[in-house]
């Protein structure tokens, strides 16, 4: 038997943020798994706008154990003068729990000045 309209629509209830253990910040943050509507907006701002795609990421997914933002947007810039090498590591992590293709990572490394070149 399929699914009912309503059976889709209630598993987002039950979507957890997954852990990531970031030493260099002292302990474990969370990555809330984005929705397709939260996707489509990001990949929206990316295009437009100063700040890199890895920094509109993570602000959008690092959250508390419970999936409640940690970051505004008007964070993302304090964000930016973290560690090169440990953000993108926990972007990596954040691409990869939201389903970001090998294609959009090059975008963004590149973006962030890292990576290879795309052209």
């Amino acid at each position: 038997m399929g699914l009912s309209r309503e059976a889709i629509l209630a598993a987002r209830r039950n979507r957890k943020p997954v852990r990531l253990e970031v030493p260099e910040w002292g302990g474990d943050v969370w990555v809330k798994v984005l929705s397709a509507e939260d996707q489509a907006n990001l990949a929206e701002e990316g295009q437009e706008g100063s700040l890199s795609v890895p920094m509109k990421v993570l602000v959008a997914c690092l959250c508390d154990e419970e999936g409640t933002r940690l970051f505004s947007d008007e964070d993302a810039a304090e964000l930016a003068k973290e560690d090169a090498p440990v953000i993108m590591r926990v972007f990596s992590f954040a691409a990869k729990t939201n389903g970001l293709t090998t294609t959009e990572l090059d975008e963004a490394m590149a973006s962030f000045g890292t990576g290879p070149e795309v052209g």
